[in-house]
């Protein structure tokens, strides 16, 4: 049970990183900006470049804390998405050691939980009790 819980963990950090990528050209596509583009001011880029890839990320992270919430077989399936947060927050954190990224990590490590929490209390109205 543990090794298939693993490796739908894995296989949805997977499918969550490949669904960025491909927003992430649409979003290109559609005229967002790239890093290379120079900006008049620090609040211009953090406006018009971070925070939508940021916004991108976090929704992407949201929709994999419910799907993993779903299919695991785990009673205590909140546990597995903070492993989720974990393995992108850690992943960002280390490859852009700011406080800005700590801020940006703490992010990616509440969105699968807020995900995952969101898919509980919807599956406990469905089965007629309250959400908590």
């Amino acid at each position: 049970m543990r090794l298939t819980n693993v490796a739908l963990l894995l296989g949805i950090a997977i499918a969550t990183f490949l669904a960025y990528l491909v927003i992430e050209a649409l979003a290109k596509l559609l005229g967002m900006p790239d890093s290379a583009t120079r900006f008049d001011s620090y609040t211009a880029a953090v406006l018009t470049l971070i925070v939508p890839r940021v916004a991108i990320i976090c929704a992407a992270l949201i929709g994999s804390g419910a799907i993993l919430f779903y299919f695991l077989n785990s009673e205590v399936p909140l546990k597995w998405c903070v492993a989720l947060g974990l393995i992108y927050a850690v992943g960002y954190f280390s490859l852009n050691p700011s406080v800005t990224s700590c801020i940006i990590s703490l992010g990616m490590l509440i969105s699968p939980i807020y995900g995952g929490y969101q898919a509980k209390r919807i599956s406990l109205r469905r089965r007629g009790r309250g959400p908590n």
